[in-house]
């Protein structure tokens, strides 16, 4: 009888193994499926100006076709681009939707994340060997935006949530005579900068992010200086979103950032002495004499004045 109820224990267990395993890969599967960037699809490019954030470039996945792309093919007035996009038209709180064309500034070949891919002989020091240039498979397209465009931004102001939440409706179409028909599928969006922050963890409803400067040391001490951004409720759990409406992204661009030798910034919704000692704790690189605390709860205007002295400093030198 024990066999045989070990024999069944056995048989059990092996096919609980099996389903599981099944139903592993089918959740992998579909996590790769969801990540994975689609055929014919763009991808869209945002960052952050003083007037607000935008659409700086379109990322196009021609594949195969992007072999048929010579220099007067991508010329920049050989493509067609439109955008449908929640609107609030005339001052009014009630979306509209509305289609504009937009002007193409720029066309070049790039990788998947948007580097161009340079062709050009004379500029040996950024140039990529021919057999990588002839299987680019991606296109970037460099668009106009400016301040007061309502097109520009993936964000909208919702009147009774009393802040900006993505648009519902933000579609680009793009149309090139070498393409059988329009490209009008998002594949995926980033911002390159707001992207470099990451929430912290153990922050209870702080809400709080951080940015850690590259190439710190494991073992450096008091080496960096710290800015600390209180945001109040502009801090959302939404971090791309709290980053590029607040202006927070020229923090981690490369002119400071080289500058001053490596900023962190942490940002929280509100004050907390508890979760700045435990950053301060966790990251010994930072240099407790070189804190700048700035609250931007009311308005950034404090933010962007500092930022506004940092870039001086960096013409005068």
């Amino acid at each position: 009888m024990e066999t045989i109820f070990g024999a069944i224990f056995c048989v059990a267990m092996i096919a609980v193994v099996i389903i599981t395993s099944r139903l592993k890969k089918k959740s992998i599967q579909k996590i790769y499926e969801q990540f994975q960037e689609k055929d014919f699809a763009y991808t869209l490019v945002f960052r952050s100006n003083e007037w607000g954030p935008s659409t700086e470039k379109i990322i196009l996945n021609t594949g195969k076709i992007t072999e048929s792309f010579s220099d007067d093919k991508l010329d920049a007035a050989n493509f067609n681009v439109s955008v449908k996009s929640e609107i609030l038209d005339d001052g009014s709180d009630t979306p509209v939707e509305k289609e504009k064309n937009v002007p193409v500034k720029r066309a070049y070949l790039c990788d998947i994340d948007g580097n161009e891919i340079i062709k050009s002989e004379e500029d040996s020091s950024s140039e990529i060997p021919d057999d990588e240039t002839s299987s680019a498979t991606h296109i970037a397209l460099e668009i106009e935006n400016s301040p007061g465009d309502a097109f520009s931004s993936p964000f909208i102001y919702d009147s009774e949530q009393k802040h900006n939440r993505w648009k519902k409706i933000y579609d680009f179409k793009i149309g090139h005579n070498l393409f059988e028909k329009e490209m009008s599928e998002c594949s995926d969006w980033f911002s390159p900068a707001a992207q470099k922050f990451r929430p912290l963890k153990n922050s209870g409803e702080q809400n709080a992010f951080f940015y850690i400067p590259e190439n710190v040391g494991a073992k450096e001490k008091s080496a960096h200086p710290l800015m600390v951004l209180s945001l109040g409720e502009k801090s959302r759990t939404d971090i791309p979103m709290t980053v590029l409406e607040n202006y927070l992204t020229p923090l981690v661009d490369d002119k400071i950032q080289t500058s001053l030798g490596g900023l962190f910034v942490l940002c929280m919704k509100s004050k907390s002495e508890k979760i700045l000692s435990r950053f301060i704790k966790k990251n010994r690189a930072i240099n407790r004499d070189k804190i700048t605390m700035i609250d931007i709860s009311e308005g950034d205007e404090k933010l962007r004045e500092w930022i506004k002295n940092q870039n001086e400093k960096n013409q005068e030198n």
